[in-house]
């Protein structure tokens, strides 16, 4: 994994953390759109 990569993983896993903790999200299908939406913002 180069440098980019590294730092977009991070990204996406921040932000899937922020939005999880921010929306109180409970449950898989829950988890799973706030990885999407955290997923797309480091794509």
């Amino acid at each position: 994994m180069n440098d980019l990569e590294l730092i977009f993983s991070m990204l996406g896993e921040a932000s899937t953390t922020k939005i999880t903790r921010d929306r109180n999200a409970k449950g898989f299908i829950e988890n799973k759109i706030a990885a999407q939406k955290g997923g797309k913002i480091a794509f």
